[in-house]
């Protein structure tokens, strides 16, 4: 048993992967013909919750931050994005219209894709 301990310190690493497999399983399913596409809603935060529960490493597993450090990391990327819009819609309106409409949509799929991978918290 003092060997799991320790094991809050993984949650982190773990969640994130988590949230990238999710995250291309969705992408996947906007595809036409993928074989590869799947929902994925399996109880994994409730399970590392009970886990945490169970082992008894709740306030340790509390005293990394790491909700408040992704917040403000996702924050941060959230305003960058915002910047790198409007500054590529400025660049964008000064070139003719036909390049404008292509580029434009280009860059709001890119951050359809930032906001649904910002989305899963």
């Amino acid at each position: 048993m003092a060997p799991l301990k320790q094991f809050y310190v993984l949650i982190p690493a773990v969640s994130t992967s988590q949230v990238e497999y999710v995250v291309n399983g969705r992408n996947k399913l906007k595809q036409r013909d993928n074989k590869e596409a799947f929902i994925s809603d399996d109880g994994f935060p409730l399970g590392l919750a009970f886990l945490l529960r169970i082992l008894g490493i709740n306030e340790e597993f509390n005293g990394l931050n790491w909700f408040a450090s992704v917040e403000t990391k996702l924050n941060k990327e959230i305003e960058l994005n915002k910047k790198r819009f409007a500054k590529a819609q400025e660049k964008e309106a000064s070139r003719p219209k036909n390049e404008v409409t292509r580029k434009l949509h280009s860059y709001e799929q890119e951050d359809n894709e930032e906001e649904e991978q910002l989305s899963i918290k």
